[in-house]
């Protein structure tokens, strides 16, 4: 698998040029997914995903999985679908991984002789930060110290535990959240610190003693600033719907795009134009979340951190015909209007049911055997999940999955053979959304000055490329 770093690509971000964003993805391009991947199935399909995509490899897997059991027919076997739960680790550890290792590396390259960001470092905190302990030349074991006693490691994938060890480590995480970073009950600190500036306003005061913190504080002044009409008015990615059959037909508009388009993959658009995918953007904050600067973009990151550890697990009432059925709700968090659900595979961890709604009314229908109709009909009654993925059958060994991971929204397209093998493969990922060179990030570097390297780099940290990103000098 070692032949496939050669593939991963990268990303140079222009500011001040006409030409802002450079690069791509290779293997996205040109049917070399396809050709790697052509003729495989099950799990060594997932492995072979799993290292083109190293960064995210669960989330591939994940969609992979949903995808080829959608596709596939009714007497292939198929592989047992990855909790819910399962999900919500990951993407919080990923989160972790970014904050610990990319947060260090991006605050490096700021150019903190600026005034402005010199002058963010001191407020609202009782002792002003030296510069030199703001931005160390490396990660060091100091930028790490924080994450030394957390329950969920950078490195381990969760999926080999089961689903007690998963609550168990879901758990833990909230309490050492709660007791060794926040210091106060994550319900408490969400409803304190969900605002944009209330949020900053805590990030000052603890930029002292918590790196992440100590970054976004950093950022802040700048980023808040970074609001071009361009960020604004930007488009985000919305084909997944609380109105099951209006995302089930957009999803198989999307889907006639991502198999018919050539080099669609790599600069994909929806109905013409260009959207953004992030933190920012999930199907439950919609239709209220905006994210009009750069700041609201770079602090979702950490939000939907508190929030997906925030998350609370009960049992539902036994369904009929026996077994069980869970469902994970927010224990605090906006309230949402119902009519959620998804057609085919669901994700069952959501947020908090309308207030005077009968919990027992949220039961998700897992039984494959009923007609489509039926379980739209049930799942209506959802409300948004907290990270939604799942599967639209398009036609004979056809279909589309997706997955809310923490870049944004990941999408997997399968057309199978009559062995149910792979004859084609695309994959449309977050990081060709937010990088499209005429997107709002591009837009947005464009009206940076070409010297401005740090506000280039805030923005690069913001839209969080899952491939190596650098920025330009003024004379590159």
């Amino acid at each position: 698998m070692s032949g496939f770093t050669g593939l991963a690509g990268s990303y140079t971000l222009h500011p001040g040029r006409a030409v802002s964003i450079t690069g791509h993805r290779p293997v996205l391009g040109q049917g070399l997914l396809t050709s790697l991947v052509r003729g495989q199935a099950g799990e060594q399909l997932e492995r072979t995903l799993a290292a083109l995509f190293t960064l995210c490899s669960h989330a591939h897997r994940r969609a992979a999985r949903l995808a080829l059991n959608a596709a596939c027919q009714p007497d292939h076997a198929q592989l047992p679908e990855p909790p819910a739960l399962l999900l919500i680790l990951e993407t919080t550890r990923d989160h972790l991984r970014s904050m610990a290792l990319d947060w260090p590396r991006q605050l490096a390259q700021l150019d903190l002789k600026r005034p402005d960001l010199a002058m963010a470092t001191s407020y609202a905190s009782n002792q002003p930060l030296a510069l030199d302990s703001i931005a160390p030349p490396a990660i060091d074991s100091e930028a790490l110290a924080w994450l030394k006693t957390c329950p969920l490691t950078l490195t381990r994938a969760a999926q080999a535990l089961t689903e007690a060890q998963m609550q168990d480590t879901l758990l833990a995480l909230r309490t050492w959240l709660q007791e060794r970073v926040l210091r106060q009950p994550l319900g408490d600190w969400l409803s304190q610190h969900r605002a944009p500036e209330a949020l900053a306003h805590w990030c000052h005061s603890r930029a002292a003693d918590l790196p992440p913190a100590r970054f976004l504080a950093t950022c802040h002044a700048l980023a808040s600033r970074l609001s071009p009409p361009t960020l604004a008015l930007a488009l985000a990615l919305e084909v997944l719907d609380r109105d099951t059959l209006s995302q089930s037909a957009q999803l198989s508009e999307l889907a006639q795009h991502v198999a018919t388009q050539n080099g669609f993959a790599q600069f994909p658009t929806w109905r013409g134009q260009c959207h953004e995918t992030g933190p920012w953007t999930r199907l439950r904050d919609q239709p209220s979340a905006t994210a009009t600067s750069t700041w609201t973009r770079l602090a979702s990151r950490w939000l939907e951190l508190i929030e997906l550890a925030n998350v609370s697990i009960r049992p539902h009432p036994l369904p009929e015909g026996g077994g069980t059925s869970h469902s994970a709700h927010l224990a605090t968090g906006a309230q949402h209007a119902h009519n959620a659900g998804f057609l085919g595979s669901d994700s069952n961890l959501h947020a908090k049911h309308p207030p005077g709604t009968p919990e027992g009314g949220w039961t998700l229908d897992s039984d494959p055997n009923k007609p489509d109709h039926e379980r739209v009909t049930h799942l209506q009654n959802h409300p948004p999940a907290l990270l939604s993925s799942g599967a639209l059958k398009l036609g004979h060994g056809q279909a589309i999955a997706w997955v809310e991971m923490a870049r944004g929204l990941l999408l997997h397209w399968v057309q199978l053979d009559a062995d149910g093998k792979v004859a084609d493969y695309r994959v449309v990922a977050p990081t060709e959304w937010n990088f499209h060179p005429e997107g709002a990030l591009a837009q947005a570097l464009r009206m940076v000055p070409a010297e401005d390297t740090a506000s280039a780099w805030i923005l690069a940290a913001a839209y969080d490329a899952c491939v190596e990103c650098q920025v330009a000098t003024g004379t590159q």
